[in-house]
């Protein structure tokens, strides 16, 4: 018994880089076979500039490129409305899977298609897979109304006890929960929990339970080779050369978009980490203020807000 993982996570404003987006293609693509499977674990639509313009549609150039087999949603999926979330869905050429997301009592978007779990066979082996988003994504994203998140764990453990009973030899989490994972990898039986929702890389285990996190920005993805074990590493994208094809289409929607027009730029990477995320005044947010013209205005006591000057962009370098 042999398969492969192949994981993205948060590809979320790379799709305004064309060549970042093209190296994460180039990746994804050279680890791509016939034992693989290519797993998103959310948000992957949003959020970006050209999201904004494009209200989540570029994602479908980057899914026709690397042909995934299975996503499943994360709390900015939902940034454009649940009825622009379901078109992509039902535009995708991969199969979506959530197990506690529900509308009107009923699980979320089985009219396009999506499924709590699927099996998969790969090299004599069926894979099962199933996905959970974080219950937060409520207060998260305005823009998720009418839509119920039930408990991840829960949700989880009856989809895993489904699959096992379907003969699934290896069952695979695709999460949007972040530091929920651990909870899931302590009281749910899956083998491998490829998670998502925070920007830094993770390869851990967690009471048997392989848990994996890209990232964030398309900077990494995951490969875990199942064998009688999981072994998994972090590969950075930065070693690749950009896809030429995903360079020149994001291009040309950056174009298209009126996006082309690069404003600003800085000399020193500007870090997103959990610590500049989460600890109120950064440089991003100063540079965002310096780029626009605009001035920082506060809208709670550890959060800012931007006043910016429409139609322009900016960009870190």
């Amino acid at each position: 018994m042999s398969v492969r993982l192949v994981q993205y996570s948060d590809v979320e404003n790379a799709c305004d880089y064309p060549r970042q987006i093209g190296r994460l293609v180039r990746a994804i693509r050279e680890r791509s076979s016939e034992d693989a499977l290519v797993l998103g674990t959310g948000d992957n639509t949003s959020p970006g500039v050209l999201p904004l313009v494009t209200r989540g549609k570029q994602a479908l150039e980057f899914y026709d490129a690397v042909e995934p087999d299975v996503e499943t949603f994360g709390n900015h999926d939902f940034d454009y409305g649940v009825e622009a979330t379901l078109e992509i869905v039902r535009d995708s050429p991969h199969q979506w899977v959530s197990a506690n997301v529900f509308r009107n009592g009923e699980p979320f978007g089985t009219e396009v298609g999506v499924e709590p779990w699927v099996t998969i066979d790969r090299n004599a082996t069926t894979v099962g897979v199933t996905g959970v988003t974080t219950p937060r994504t409520g207060s998260l994203n305005p823009m998720a109304t009418g839509i119920e998140f039930r408990d991840p764990v829960d949700a989880a453990e009856e989809a895993v006890a489904d699959l096992r009973r379907e003969g699934a030899d290896i069952v695979v989490i695709c999460s949007h929960l972040g530091r929920g994972d651990d909870d899931l990898a302590r009281e749910v039986d899956a083998d491998v929990i490829l998670g998502g929702h925070v920007p830094s890389t993770r390869l851990e285990r967690i009471e048997g339970t392989l848990v994996t996190r890209p990232g964030d920005g398309g900077d990494a993805i995951v490969e875990v080779c199942i064998a009688s074990d999981p072994e998994s590493n972090i590969v950075r994208t930065d070693a690749y050369a950009p896809a030429m094809d995903v360079v020149e289409t994001f291009r040309n929607l950056e174009a298209s978009a009126g996006l082309a027009e690069v404003v600003a730029t800085v000399d020193e990477p500007v870090k997103r980490t959990e610590s500049t995320l989460f600890g109120g005044e950064s440089r991003v947010g100063n540079f965002v203020a310096d780029a626009t013209g605009g001035r920082l205005v506060p809208t709670s006591p550890c959060k800012t807000a931007v006043e910016s000057v429409p139609g322009k962009r900016w960009r870190a370098r």
